[in-house]
């Protein structure tokens, strides 16, 4: 808080004049103002910074745990497809061995046979989750990096703030408020003493 002469002697030290001091009363009234404004501007810029950067680590690690459940589908996936080959390989070797009058031959190629086209089927599933969980990568791979441009664009904000701010504090420290010998606002020492 930005403290204002409080005596006639003090204002007439500072200026000289009931005109000037109410001039200067005006001008240091409408400057505080402005930088209590920039202040609380600065405090919702950076409030609004600290709520997107939670989400960008929030949504980062989502990114992670996705990629990895996408790693260990492909990693089933694969296994799944080797499994498939090897059942492909038996059931054409039981078919080579059968003449064509065994049962129980024809009923273990059928249950083969059921087999791949579960574990197919299981193959095929996994591909769409593995397509739905790039295409959800992507969106928050986009959704990260909109974030982080916010995030750039507060920074910059913020930064015009503090220069505003900075600007009207070397303002302030022109005028000056005497009181036994030391500026009030900015702690100046008079040039002359008073008494």
């Amino acid at each position: 808080t930005i403290l204002i002469c409080t005596s006639l002697f003090g204002l007439t030290a500072c200026a000289g004049s009931d005109g000037d001091v109410e001039a200067l009363s005006a001008q240091v009234a409408e400057l505080t103002e402005q930088l209590e404004g920039a202040n609380d501007e600065i405090a919702e810029l950076e409030a609004e910074k600290a709520e997107q950067s939670a989400e960008i680590t929030s949504l980062k690690a989502d990114l992670e745990t996705l990629r990895a459940e996408k790693i260990a589908l492909e990693s089933e996936k694969v296994s799944l497809e080797e499994e498939i080959t090897n059942l492909e390989t038996e059931t054409a070797r039981l078919k080579a061995l059968m003449d064509g009058n065994s049962t129980a031959l024809l009923e273990e190629i059928s249950k083969l046979e059921e087999q791949v086209e579960t574990l197919e089927a299981k193959v095929a599933s996994l591909n769409s989750t593995k397509e739905d969980l790039e295409a959800r990568i992507v969106r928050l791979n986009d959704t990260v990096t909109n974030l982080e441009a916010l995030v750039g664009e507060i920074n910059e904000a913020s930064a015009k703030k503090d220069e505003e701010i900075a600007a009207l504090r070397n303002c302030l420290k022109d005028i000056h408020s005497f009181k036994d010998g030391i500026c009030i606002i900015c702690g100046k020492e008079s040039e002359k003493a008073y008494t």
